[in-house]
């Protein structure tokens, strides 16, 4: 499951894709790490809940620390939230996990 390729560019409709697809993972293994951060990233790009993302991107980093993109997400939502001082170890660290996939680096 690729959720990101849900959100470029493709509306509603892959939202909606993005959900059924989340939501039949999380039906076959609620514990499963890209679940929740498919869940998370619906959450908060589609339905704008950022305290549903953070705990989803916190509990994939908590089970999964070495998740590159775990880290990045849960400092963009940290991000939105105002956060920015608990939000810059977690964007360190996933640049630091992996320094070629990241906006900044390309």
């Amino acid at each position: 499951m690729n959720t990101w390729s849900y959100f470029y560019g493709k509306g509603p409709v892959a939202g909606a894709e993005a959900k059924r697809d989340f939501e039949r993972a999380m039906a076959l293994d609620p514990d499963l790490p890209e679940a929740k951060l498919a869940r998370g990233i619906y959450a908060m790009y589609v339905t704008k809940d950022p305290d549903q993302a953070m705990s989803d991107f916190d509990a994939v980093v908590s089970n999964r620390p070495n998740s590159s993109e775990a880290h990045q997400l849960l400092g963009f939502a940290l991000c939105r939230r105002g956060s920015m001082t608990k939000a810059l170890p977690h964007l360190t660290r996933a640049c630091d996990l992996d320094p070629l996939n990241h906006p900044s680096s390309h």
